[in-house]
């Protein structure tokens, strides 16, 4: 009886975990979702390690005694490469924070498979939990959608259908790594009101999927469709022809109408592959970069990742530094005039393969590879192995979601959300479970090493909690900056960076150093002398974002310091050669030094054309014109015609 009742509290723990990871969302965040998942999670496993000590019946040396030694190997392994990725990071800051939430997310994983193991929680426990999961993210797209019908809004990769996710993309894969555990259910729940809910999950979640339109997770459906059947048949050599032609009909029928929908939208999605978005937002509101991108802006990203990764190829640039690294090898590829004045700022490469080789190196590429072959080889021997039906039919739906996963990842970011890696490391725990039923148990005789190891999972568990708490209280205040920001209140936004900034958050989550708004603000206060040291600690923190070296060169000028600011200029060209307010701003640099020559050939590289709409540009035109010709009388009209005579040939 006291057994049942603590397996019961494990079972509710989870059940409770599900339902809170779903529902984390705060809208008085910059990032409404990561956080506090990464906060519910971290709590969760915390719950975990203290039901674990509860338990009598448990010691910590069964996390190495169940033949699960390489899986263990594999976890420390990959925590060891982040935590040595990190080291060498180029902002300790963000690489902690990134490594803490990849290093909770393997907790999860190690709790979930030894408590599977150890009979605590069962399969059908686990695929519950994620229904609950899934079933409050779909009742929010159908309201969402609901609510767009009403407006005679079109439903059809409409970005504002989410869920509870923040992005349509992310809901779109989101949705995808839940139907293994929704058919599961649907074909093997003793519950009826269990099944009916599953089958539900179902049909919802693909009716999503193909409102959603995302791109990636219809390739990675259509693929994971045609692995099922092929392995189906594989596998199941007792079943008859007839029983294998059934099946093959119905895999054939799915292939073609994900086929048919993809040749339908054939047309829409290579012209949005090739036509380039030139919104330009404002300058104090920067915005990640999230949505789909176009196929020229993805060969972008990944050749600008490539240069990342060949100049730190071991460790890497450290965990989450890519975003930091990106704009130094150039944005003027991205024909996107937000992307190239440093308003919207790309996240990661949309890609995790290119993104784990960018930030952890080729010794943690190695690792979260060998892990995720591990668990896809594990897949086929339990596949092989299991005489359940049920078990074979599990594992076959994880295997075909896996290929089709792989392909996500290669261009998408799933690996970026905890709710994704839950998901994913749900199904791998009940590989690694259903493994251990035919491996041979193993002994630990050494008890002070699972101690140690009680206490290193602790410590992981409590310094996530510690890191998540600490950047979403930061975070709720930088909301408050940005608002603050928008209406020009500048001493709020000094009050408040001064008191957000802390050792785990230095930069908001569009990596703008904190201490560049605190600068912006006395910038805007005209004191510009006590400005100079927080725009130089932002250029520390973040020494290739467009805007830092914009606004710390524009401070340089208004004290006269011209030749920093020259300098500073420069680099931001670099970055961004087709950034026109870049060049007009070095314009009137060289133009107060008198140097005109170089102040004519800012003009004449700006992009801007006769009649612009930029009045900066209109005004500069015969000013500087007439001093580079050293003919002050010219008249206004001769001179444009000059410059533009130049400019056309």
């Amino acid at each position: 009886m006291q057994v049942e009742s603590v397996r019961n509290k494990y079972v509710t723990s989870y059940l409770i975990f599900y339902f809170l990871l779903s529902i984390a969302f705060a809208t008085s965040l910059v990032e409404p979702v990561l956080l506090p998942r990464q906060l519910v999670l971290s709590l969760f496993c915390l719950v975990l390690i203290y039901l674990y000590v509860r338990d009598k019946t448990l010691t910590w040396e069964y996390f190495v005694s169940h033949g699960n030694r390489t899986f263990l190997l594999g976890v420390l392994a990959l925590i060891i490469s982040f935590c040595l990725a990190t080291i060498s990071a180029f902002n300790i800051s963000l690489g902690v924070y990134v490594a803490s939430k990849y290093c909770i997310e393997l907790l999860f994983l190690t709790f979930t498979t030894q408590l599977l193991i150890l009979g605590k929680i069962t399969i059908k426990h686990v695929s519950i939990g994620v229904l609950i999961f899934i079933v409050v993210q779909i009742v929010a797209g159908l309201f969402q959608s609901l609510g767009f019908l009403q407006e005679g809004i079109d439903l059809v990769d409409n970005k504002e259908i989410s869920g509870l996710t923040a992005n349509k993309n992310l809901f779109a894969s989101c949705l995808y790594l839940s139907l293994p555990f929704l058919v599961y259910l649907s074909l093997f729940s003793s519950h009826l009101f269990t099944k009916i809910v599953s089958i539900l999950g179902v049909l919802c979640a693909l009716w999503l999927i193909y409102i959603l339109q995302s791109k990636t997770v219809y390739v990675g459906l259509f693929i994971s469709i045609i692995s099922f059947g092929f392995f189906a048949l594989l596998f199941t050599k007792q079943w008859s022809f007839k029983r294998k032609l059934w099946i093959s009909s119905i895999v054939l029928i799915f292939v073609l109408g994900i086929a048919t929908i993809f040749y339908a939208q054939k047309k829409t999605y290579f012209e949005q592959m090739l036509l380039q978005n030139t919104e330009l937002t404002s300058s104090k509101d920067f915005k990640k970069h999230n949505d789909n991108t176009t196929l020229l802006v993805r060969f972008t990203l990944w050749k600008n990742s490539f240069h990342i990764i060949k100049e730190s190829p071991l460790l890497g640039k450290g965990p989450g530094n890519w975003i930091l690294f990106f704009p130094k090898y150039g944005l003027n590829q991205m024909k996107d005039l937000g992307v190239e004045n440093g308003t919207i700022i790309f996240q990661n490469p949309h890609n995790d393969w290119i993104l784990l080789l960018s930030e952890i190196g080729i010794v943690g590429f190695v690792c979260y590879l060998f892990f995720y072959v591990l668990g896809v080889y594990l897949c086929f021997k339990n596949i092989r192995n299991s005489q359940d039906k049920s078990i074979k039919i599990l594992h076959l739906l994880i295997l075909s979601t896996w290929i089709g996963l792989f392909l996500i990842h290669s261009g998408d970011f799933p690996l970026e959300r905890i709710e994704h890696q839950v998901l994913i490391y749900s199904m791998y725990a009940i590989v690694l479970y259903t493994y251990s039923l035919h491996v041979k148990k193993h002994t630990l005789t050494r008890a002070r090493f699972g101690i140690v190891l009680g206490f290193f999972f602790l410590i992981i568990a409590l310094f996530s909690t510690l890191v998540s708490y600490n950047r979403l209280q930061s975070e709720k205040k930088m909301k408050l900056v940005k608002e603050a920001m928008l209406a020009n209140q500048w001493n709020v936004v000094i009050e408040n960076t001064q008191a957000l900034e802390t050792i785990f958050y230095t930069m908001d989550p569009t990596t703008i150093p904190i201490s560049w708004y605190t600068g912006v603000a006395f910038f805007n206060l005209n004191q510009f002398q006590t400005a100079i040291p927080y725009f130089e600690k932002a250029y520390r923190t973040n020494p290739y974002n467009v805007n830092v070296l914009s606004n710390y060169a524009a401070c340089y000028t208004k004290l006269n310091a011209f030749q920093k600011a020259t300098v500073l200029y420069n680099k931001a060209l670099l970055i961004s050669p087709r950034f026109d307010e870049l060049r007009l701003n070095l314009c009137v640099v060289y133009y107060k030094q008198r140097k005109y020559k170089e102040a004519f050939n800012c003009l004449l590289n700006c992009t801007y054309q006769r009649n612009s709409a930029n009045d900066r540009f209109n005004t500069y035109i015969p000013e500087v014109t007439k001093a580079y010709l050293g003919k002050r009388q010219m008249s206004n009209s001769n001179a444009e015609k000059y410059f533009f005579s130049l400019k056309n040939n």
